[in-house]
Formats: structure tokens, C-alpha cells, sequence
């Protein structure tokens, strides 16, 4: 009888053993297939570092980013924060430079197909290839009061800088008090001024880590989890009713006063920051899909009028892409956004866009004497 019991103490020891190493294998095995699934089909991560030259936070150099949820693609990261080029401050020719946030840093297009590097290109067959080419400001999330700062440091810093030209997709982007992800050059009002907040951005040393061992498909479901906690309330938020409005105040807003009161102040402050040529470039999303059919209004024409109005006032051309995307549109049946893992005609610009936006900027560019 006692070993009768031993036997079998055994034999449930055994299986024990066994439905244990089955399940941490199927455990490992199902790790392994996400962590390859990740490697090849999900963002990689970008994490920054402090460069002293600049004083502000860039993107590592030397970094390679793939991009997979919105184009299939991969960006260099080189010194300066600028994409696709080792270091800019080693070329001499004439230069132009492009500003924007995550259209202009373009990670869901390869290199050569990004805004500057097209610009390089047309002049190249214009006949500029040794005297004139162009590279680009931007991140995820910067602003017109990042370019307020940082237009002096990249004068000082590159050589024969010839002009900016500043990418706008949404001109109320342009405007005071706008939410934003990340925390650097800040546009606000009450009153209106630009200031920059030195806050140096989290987690940097963990997703360094976890994408030095491929290991993507951690961050934002980590991330996601963080902020759901972050956003949880127990205690209903109060709603504060917005102020009171005089007459005078409300005929002011209902003719984009108080917006073209904010664009002025922009635009002097921008003109203190460089001599040289600064252009903005509004590119709205024109053409889109609306209800199944094409739309080729901007919703916003109006805002960009009064945008250019001010800014035609001040000194400062704007350049309108729409006519270009509408156009293309017509001839070819394709949208300048979109790619084929998203929806057409909406998110940031594929190939197409890119190489319009270029055109635009190349066109002014020549046509005005600038190079």
C-alpha cells in the first residue's frame, strides 16, 4: 500500500512536471513569435539625447528608426537633429531649410523620398547640384515657438543658411495655447508670448534598452496602461464656464480677430529672430473623402486667409499648396497622403506629397533669387 502511494505521488509529480514545461514552452515559443512579429512589424523606438551645441533634446545620432503603422519605412537620425544626413555643418553649399513637426521629420517615408532631400534633388537637375541643397528642423510635436528658438542656433551653427520655409498642415497650429505631447518651445497667450520650457522627457533609458533588444511591441502597451491610470477620476471634474464676452469682444472674434491679434505678435517676434527670408507653407489636407465623395475645399480657407493677410502685412510670404495637391489629384487619381496600411487621402504625406511640397518650395525659391 505504501508503495501504491509512493507510485503515484510520483506519477502527479511527474505530470506535474511535465504540464509545467509545456506550458512555460508554449510561454517561450509564444514570446519568441511576438518578439519576432514586433521586430519586423512594429515602430521601433526613437529616444533622445541632451546635445550641448544646440541646448535642447534631439534624437539620438546614428540611430536607425523603422516606421510600420503608417508607411513602411526608415529614417537615419544624424547630428544636429537633422534626418538622412551625417552632419550638416560639413557641406558648404547654399542652404535652405525646411521647419515642421512630424511631417517634416517624415519617418513614414525612406530618406530620399523626404521634403529636403527632394528639394536637393530638383535643384540638382536645375543646375545646383554643387552650390545649393536643403535639410530639415522638425520632431513629433515641435512648433512654431521651436522654430522661434531654434532659428538662430542652426544660423549660427550651419553654414550659408539662405532661407526658412516653415511647413504648416493646420494653421491653427499657429495659434496660442495648442496641446501638445511634448513639452519644449511653448506659444502663450494671456498675455501672448513665446517661452521654452527645459524639461528633460521620461523614460529615455528604458526604451533605449528595449529597442537595443528589439523589444517594441513592450512600449506602447506599457505606455497606453500608464496612461489609463494617469486619467483615471474619482471626483468629477468641475466645469469651469468660459468668461463673459463684451460686444466688442465678439465682433472681434467672429472676424478672426483675436487670431490675427496672435499671428501679428508671432510674426514680430519671428522677424527678431533672423534676417533672412521666412516663408511659410500651408499644405492642407485637400483633396479627402467626405461621405464617399472628393472634397477639394480646405475647411480651413478662411483662417488661411486671414493667416496670410497678417502675414503678408508683416513681410512674410505664404506659400499654399492646396492648388498643387488638387491638381495631382485630378491628373493621377492619387492622394498626396495616405499609404497602403492607412486610409487615403488623410494622415502625413506619402511620396507624392513630399515631392509636391518640394516642387512648391523650389519654384519660390528660384523665382524669387533666394539661391
Amino acid at each position: 500500500m505504501a508503495n501504491d502511494a509512493q507510485t503515484t505521488t510520483s506519477r502527479s509529480g511527474m505530470a506535474f512536471l511535465h504540464g509545467s514545461m509545456r506550458v512555460a514552452t508554449s510561454f517561450l515559443l509564444s514570446l519568441l513569435f511576438i518578439w519576432i512579429v514586433g521586430y519586423f512589424f512594429c515602430n521601433s523606438l526613437v529616444y533622445v539625447k541632451y546635445d550641448e551645441t544646440l541646448g535642447k533634446y534631439i534624437h539620438d545620432p546614428g540611430l536607425f528608426y523603422k516606421h510600420r503603422s503608417e508607411g513602411i519605412a526608415t529614417t537615419f537620425k544624424g547630428r544636429y537633429g537633422v534626418n538622412a544626413i551625417g552632419d550638416i555643418t560639413e557641406f558648404p553649399q547654399e542652404k535652405l531649410v525646411v521647419w515642421g513637426d512630424s511631417f517634416v521629420e517624415a519617418h513614414q517615408v525612406d530618406d530620399p523620398e523626404k521634403i529636403p532631400q527632394q528639394i536637393t534633388k530638383k535643384l540638382a537637375a536645375r543646375g545646383f547640384e554643387k552650390r545649393a541643397m536643403a535639410f530639415a528642423v522638425g520632431m513629433s510635436g515641435d512648433s512654431v515657438a521651436d522654430y522661434y528658438f531654434d532659428m538662430p542656433k542652426y544660423e549660427k551653427l550651419v553654414p550659408n543658411v539662405k532661407a526658412h520655409y516653415i511647413i504648416v498642415t493646420d494653421v491653427r497650429d499657429t495659434l496660442p495655447d495648442q496641446p501638445s505631447d511634448t513639452i519644449r518651445g511653448v506659444f502663450l497667450s494671456d498675455p501672448l508670448r513665446l517661452t521654452y520650457v527645459d524639461q528633460p522627457p521620461k523614460f529615455q533609458g528604458i526604451k533605449k534598452k528595449l529597442n537595443d533588444f528589439g523589444l517594441y511591441f513592450i512600449w506602447e502597451p506599457a505606455l497606453e496602461a500608464m496612461q489609463s491610470v494617469r486619467n483615471l477620476h474619482f471626483i468629477p471634474a468641475l466645469k469651469k464656464n468660459p468668461p463673459a464676452i463684451s460686444n466688442g469682444e465678439e465682433a472681434e472674434n467672429s472676424s478672426l480677430g483675436a487670431e490675427k491679434k496672435a499671428w501679428r505678435f508671432l510674426f514680430e517676434e519671428l522677424k527678431k529672430q533672423t534676417r533672412l527670408p521666412l516663408i511659410f507653407v500651408i499644405c492642407p489636407t485637400v483633396p479627402f473623402i467626405d461621405g464617399g465623395t472628393i472634397a477639394k475645399t480646405d475647411p480651413q480657407a478662411d483662417e488661411v486667409a486671414a493667416f496670410s493677410e497678417v502675414a503678408e502685412k508683416h513681410g512674410i510670404p505664404v506659400l499654399d499648396v492646396s492648388e498643387r495637391f488638387i491638381q495631382f489629384y485630378e491628373n493621377t487619381g492619387l492622394f498626396p497622403r495616405g499609404f497602403p496600411n492607412s486610409k487615403p487621402g488623410e494622415g502625413h504625406f506619402n511620396r507624392f506629397g513630399q515631392v509636391l511640397v518640394a516642387e512648391e518650395i523650389v519654384e519660390h525659391a528660384l523665382t524669387k533669387g533666394i539661391l
